[in-house]
């Protein structure tokens, strides 16, 4: 027989126990999984304990928001006929030479009780865990060595890529590190190819309970494959702080008081009790911003002063208050990953987040504000070409014949080409999805009118099962707008027949160009096209701060994901009260457009 519960040699873990510290055997019995791992006492590699498979398998289960966290308990006895075999897999585990692995994970067993079968892996060890864990902490020194390595690729002579790291490569590596059903921080990869073009979706289940999804929509199954990962992982890395601790925490005006020009000017990112929709019917009373209480701060680098800056932890990382329920005081603000994206260094998962940022302003521009778009119009002799992009269009209006497609070019003041793709029902059907549309901004136009219509076809799909499913429901709130709450309520409200009159943007247009006529200006490098966003966001007063959210996983594969805001740009906002229109962005479009806008506060279409 094997020698078993000796104090702080084995932990056991069943519902409803007592917490425990790390222990060298871990043995998890719970419903119909037992979960088994072991730490080596004299390796250095002891991250991974109990605590962080436990939290992983949990995180991945459908019912986690109902389970209640057990904890650690020495005295727990496990029921035969599994209590031998799980110390024999203890026994195999000390043997083996590979208990942890190159990306610092460790081993685990899974003896299904249901089929008796067994089954390994690796899970990562829990960032920031109370027990095994040791992130750094967040600080003024780490954020100046980011900000010099950015300032200095951004200016550098030598020519850096779009995208750096062959995009397999590092996909592969991505999916073998979090992708895995019973502890990954990824449980689910699917791929749909119903519509023109392949999509996939990656299934990223968070703290409360809810599922998020990465989807990635290319014209490459592989590719939509790994845009959806990463996706999921931003919204990982986005979520909270899983790279470094915060230990800032102060109030508004004691950090002003002090450090004034190294505290972010909280007026710059549009406080909802300044929003300009205030004076209508979808005023919000919700999120207010008190200067006197105390919030965590972390460190961004703002990019435009080329300096430290403080943000509140609440507006860098969008999932604090599902976190922990101290943080619902520190709300003031509607926050999504807007902004987020990754990239196989900083200044790569920046230049794409600033893309969203810029495309997302232009697109809010666009439909609050009645400023001036121009139509791009398909011409004969670029239909008849070879272009790439051409041959991307036909597939998708062969595909979507019975809808209309019209292409506008909503670029705005920061002179970034944001393209706008809508679908409309040729023959208005009461009860179908009559319109959808989407949006996407690159340096080169002809890039950004393929990822728009990558982005609405795939959404168009997904939405025309749930319009017909929820029609009554989507009739209610598409009757009375401020009812509007979800993310997908936005598109699908327009979708209904009755507020096709509310789509406007033909009666914007101002000009119309030939698609042939369209000259691609591609830079040659990443940095040149970014020193030059820089320069023009400048031009319109608008400063560009940059988070690092890389997290503890991510480093391990040479992946970053970085949060980016261009202060005073309009933020993606869902719910029809959470809108954020500033006076200031008002009068930058009006200088721009010279005229006299009209604005409106409804619901915005955008998916």
């Amino acid at each position: 027989m094997i020698e078993r519960n000796v104090k702080n040699e084995s932990i056991f873990l069943k519902q409803d126990s007592e917490y425990n510290s790390l222990a060298e055997n871990v043995i998890i019995d719970y419903f119909d999984k037992i979960l088994i791992s072991y730490i080596d006492p004299t390796s250095e590699n002891n991250k991974g304990c109990g605590f962080c498979l436990l939290e992983r398998f949990i995180n991945t289960r459908k019912d986690r928001s109902f389970v209640k966290n057990p904890n650690l308990n020495d005295n727990y006895k496990m029921d035969s006929p599994f209590e031998n075999l799980a110390y024999l897999l203890i026994e195999n585990l000390k043997r083996d030479k590979k208990l942890v692995d190159k990306y610092k994970r460790r081993k685990y067993y899974v003896i299904d009780k249901n089929n008796y079968s067994i089954s390994s892996g690796y899970f990562n060890p829990i960032p920031g865990c109370e027990v095994c864990g040791c992130l750094p902490d967040d600080s003024r020194e780490l954020i100046l060595q980011m900000g010099k390595e950015m300032i200095e690729n951004i200016y550098s002579k030598n020519k850096i890529p779009y995208r750096a790291t062959d995009k397999k490569n590092i996909f592969d590596k991505l999916e073998k590190l979090v992708l895995n059903k019973d502890v990954g921080i990824v449980t689910t990869l699917m791929d749909s190819l119903d519509g023109p073009f392949p999509t996939s979706v990656a299934i990223l289940p968070v703290e409360n309970g809810k599922d998020e999804s990465g989807v990635g929509r290319t014209d490459d199954i592989a590719d939509s494959r790994a845009v959806a990962l990463f996706e999921a992982i931003e919204r990982y890395a986005g979520f909270m702080p899983r790279g470094k601790n915060t230990k800032i925490i102060d109030s508004y005006n004691n950090l002003k008081n002090n450090f004034d020009d190294e505290v972010i000017d909280i007026k710059k990112i549009i406080l909802h009790e300044d929003s300009l929709s205030n004076d209508s019917e979808y005023k919000n009373d919700f999120f207010r911003f008190n200067y006197k209480l105390e919030h965590h701060w972390v460190y961004g680098y703002d990019l435009s002063r080329k300096r430290p800056i403080l943000l509140p932890e609440t507006l860098a990382y969008y999932g604090m208050r599902l976190k922990d329920k101290s943080y619902v005081k520190e709300s003031f603000v509607y926050e999504i990953s807007n902004g987020c994206a990754v990239g196989s260094s900083l200044i790569e998962s920046s230049y794409y987040g600033l893309m969203e940022v810029i495309e997302r302003d232009a697109f809010l521009t666009s439909w609050y504000m009645n400023r001036k778009i121009k139509k791009i119009i398909l011409d004969e002799d670029f239909m008849s070409s070879n272009h790439i992009v051409k041959k991307e269009i036909v597939k998708f209006c062969e595909f979507y014949k019975e809808f209309y497609i019209d292409i506008y070019d909503i670029t705005s003041d920061t002179k970034v080409p944001v393209i706008l793709v809508t679908v409309t029902r040729k023959n208005v059907n009461k009860t179908k999805l009559n319109f959808m549309c989407a949006a996407a901004a690159d340096v080169d136009i002809f890039i950004a009118i393929e990822k728009a219509l990558h982005e609405v076809s795939s959404i168009f799909l997904g939405f025309e099962e749930k319009f017909e499913k929820d029609y009554n429901e989507i009739i209610e709130k598409g009757e009375n707008l401020t009812k509007v709450v979800d993310m997908l309520d936005h598109s699908l409200i327009y979708g209904y027949y009755k507020n096709l009159d509310k789509i406007v943007f033909e009666k914007q247009v101002f000009e119309k160009y030939y698609i042939s006529d369209l000259v691609s200006d591609y830079k040659k490098s990443l940095n040149n096209a970014y020193e030059e966003i820089l320069d023009n966001l400048r031009k319109i007063k608008k400063d560009v701060i940059v988070v690092d959210q890389t997290t503890e996983e991510m480093k391990k594969i040479g992946l970053f994901c970085t949060k980016t805001f261009a202060l005073g740009l309009l933020p993606m906002t869902f719910d029809s009260k959470n809108v954020r229109i500033s006076d200031e962005r008002v009068k930058d479009i009006e200088y721009h457009d010279n005229k006299k806008l009209r604005l409106r506060y409804i619901p915005h279409p955008f998916p």
